[in-house]
């Protein structure tokens, strides 16, 4: 077998398994991508939460001050 021949097996090799080897990787990314975003969005959102608290306790803390 020549190195033309190996060459051309691989290739062929490599198209027959490709496809349906980088759908299932690129599937795997999409669903590690989207719990990353999951947990952002909760993380920024669990901090605003905090943030706001704490502006509507300093709003209404200056607001009875000045009666």
């Amino acid at each position: 077998m020549s190195l033309h021949d190996i060459i051309g097996k691989t290739q062929s090799e490599t198209k027959e398994t490709s496809a349906p080897d980088n759908m299932a990787e690129g599937a795997q990314i999409d669903g590690m991508l989207e719990e990353i975003s999951d947990a952002v969005f909760k993380k920024l959102s669990s901090s605003l939460d905090i943030k706001l608290q704490q502006i509507a306790t300093s709003v209404n803390s200056t607001a009875s001050k000045q009666g």
